[in-house]
């Protein structure tokens, strides 16, 4: 029964994968039009300070908001394809995405309650904001090593790819501008047929 169930839901993640790849396929000047909107502060953002500590929130609405769980469903994309263009690459590590949405997800959420909260929110409201936000970050990191890395490896292995020098992280990591580095990588790895398809 584990079995029949683990392999269902395989298959869904292989099918949302392929699902998601055309999101790679978006032309490079609008991944930094898009990029770059999401730099925009807009509306205000509201500060709360206590002794030793200062935090910042906005509203889910905001763009830099947005264009972050944008952002994370493109280097879910990014991974997934180049995962199942790797021959013997295993993907153990596909719930870090899962795990820094959710973590992220709940940061914002406080994040909208705190910036519409009457007067001042209690200190372990924010107690609680600041918790949620370190995993957040940390794992939207993580999710830029592993996506960076995954490409890495599938050039390594397709013997038909020219050598690259430079690792694609730091292209992932400035998006808006890595983007117009790490776009020609991508479109090549796309290419590619997938090894991995439907057996976990």
């Amino acid at each position: 029964m584990a079995a029949h169930w683990f392999g269902t839901s395989y298959k869904h993640y292989m099918s949302l994968a392929t699902q998601l790849e055309g999101i790679l396929r978006t032309p490079r000047w609008l991944v930094t039009a898009v990029s770059l909107a999401g730099m925009i502060p807009l509306p205000p953002m509201r500060s709360f300070d206590g002794p030793g500590w200062h935090v910042t929130v906005a509203p889910a609405y905001t763009p830099g908001v947005i264009v972050m769980f944008a952002t994370l469903l493109w280097l879910f994309a990014l991974y997934t394809a180049s995962v199942r263009r790797t021959p013997a690459r295993l993907d153990p590590l596909r719930f870090t995405f899962a795990v820094t949405a959710i973590s992220y997800s709940l940061t914002v959420a406080l994040a909208h309650a705190l910036y519409f909260w009457r007067g001042e929110p209690p200190n372990l409201l924010l107690i609680v904001f600041c918790v949620t936000l370190v995993p957040a970050a940390i794992g939207i990191l993580v999710s830029m090593a592993l996506s960076a890395n995954a490409l890495a490896d599938f050039e390594a292995s397709a013997p038909l790819q020219e050598p690259q020098s430079v690792h694609p992280f730091l292209s992932v990591l400035f998006l808006p501008v890595g983007i117009w580095f790490i776009h020609r990588r991508i479109q090549a790895m796309l290419a590619s047929p997938a090894t991995l398809e439907t057996s976990p």
